[in-house]
């Protein structure tokens, strides 16, 4: 095993579950969403530090925790209490454009691993076929 994550729970100040609260994760740019129950999973983590974890739901305050280290295939767990907050929200426009989602030049999906990404995830042998993200 050569990583490590952080799973939590996100919830109000009854103990209620907030869901749908964004997780940022810094250090490693990546992030996730609290799933119904208020319960999050990060994982497939480096397993050094420092992490910092943000929580943030609209009508809530942003709350942060800096300074997690995690351990070596091991799950650090960690619960977050969001207090309510007044809110002002602007004014929201979409814009959409129809395409053909079946046009020649649309093959499929598409993925970049660059040198920086290869040279910085897991592997016991530096292939490719062996790269964990």
């Amino acid at each position: 095993m050569t990583t490590s994550a952080f799973e939590g729970f996100v919830a109000d100040p009854a103990g209620s579950a907030i869901s749908g609260t964004i997780i940022v994760l810094t250090r490693v740019p990546t992030g996730t969403q609290t799933d119904a129950s208020g319960k999050f999973l990060l994982n497939k983590l480096r397993p050094i530090g420092p992490y910092a974890l943000q929580m943030r739901f609209v009508g809530y305050t942003t709350q942060t925790q800096a300074g997690l280290y995690p351990n070596l295939g091991k799950v650090a767990r960690q619960t977050f209490r969001l207090v309510a907050a007044a809110t002002a929200l602007g004014e929201v426009t979409v814009v959409g454009n129809q395409s053909d989602p079946f046009s020649a030049d649309k093959n499929g999906q598409a993925f970049y691993l660059g040198r920086e990404a290869i040279q910085s995830v897991p592997t016991l042998n530096r292939s490719l076929g062996n790269l964990t993200p």
